[in-house]
């Protein structure tokens, strides 16, 4: 159970950098927003690899669903931001 814990801790570390890292980063909050939602889609696109990759399935069919889905709540989550000026 450790080690289990462990894992999703990292993978729920190392997933939460990517979007925001770049408002860490960088002073320019607007180019920060466009780096963290290509970063986020490169990141969907790599874990639907990874997915297919074990899985056995199509590798493109599964990164694009992944990039597909994701982008959605990604896309979801910048409107509700603009909404409530975030």
């Amino acid at each position: 159970a450790l080690t289990g814990s462990a894992i999703m801790f990292a993978s729920y570390l190392l997933a939460g950098i990517v979007p925001i890292a770049p408002y860490i980063l960088m002073q320019n909050h607007m180019h920060a927003l466009s780096v963290s939602i290509i970063g986020s889609l490169i990141g969907l696109f790599l874990i639907g690899w990874l997915s297919g990759k074990i899985s056995g399935t199509r590798i493109f069919n599964s990164s694009m669903r992944m990039v597909i889905i994701g982008g959605m709540a990604v896309l979801v989550g910048v409107i509700v931001g603009k909404i409530f000026n975030l």
